[in-house]
């Protein structure tokens, strides 16, 4: 079965840029143009037992930012796999897209291979293959538990950045 993507970008020329790209990869894809329109295709996917694999979010659009689709999301949906593409990233977004479980962190404008690999992270995350690490903040020192992405320490909120993959398998 084909892996299931949902694209939530308002930015028309970049959605379908993507779409295009992914859909050629082998994903099937659809394209949220909001979160109001990203909330009803999540839920009719669901409803239909058509579950998206991954979410790729852009945060900044008109109506409904994103971080407010991911909280709506996580209500009804805990173990989805989203991904943040937006260029409107800064410390606080990484720490709050870590309280929703968001790993994956891309600022636009991202090569579509760094596009196409975070998917792969998340998919492998989904399941089960990709193993959290430690690292250590290079400001404070502090161990943390880190996922592959950008995320913020524990300690002191310095954004770290963790490219290895550790397979279990």
């Amino acid at each position: 079965m084909k892996q299931r993507i949902l694209i939530v970008e308002d930015f028309e020329p970049s959605a379908e840029l993507l779409r295009v790209w992914l859909s050629s990869l082998g994903f099937v894809v659809d394209v949220a143009p909001g979160g109001c329109e990203a909330l009803a295709l999540h839920k009719a996917a669901r409803a239909e037992h058509r579950d998206y694999s991954v979410i790729v979010l852009d945060l900044a659009m008109p109506e409904m930012g994103g971080f407010e689709v991911a909280e709506n999301i996580r209500l009804t949906d805990t173990d989805i796999e989203i991904a943040i593409w937006s260029a409107n990233v800064d410390s606080l977004g990484i720490a709050r897209a870590a309280l929703l479980g968001i790993t994956e962190i891309m600022r636009k404008p991202t090569p579509l291979e760094q596009i196409e690999s975070a998917i792969r992270r998340c998919l492998e995350r989904s399941r089960g293959n990709l193993v959290d690490k430690q690292s250590k903040c290079p400001k404070c020192e502090q161990i943390n538990k880190a996922q592959t992405g950008e995320h913020p320490c524990e300690e002191c909120g310095l954004p770290i950045l963790h490219d290895e993959k550790v397979n279990d398998t």
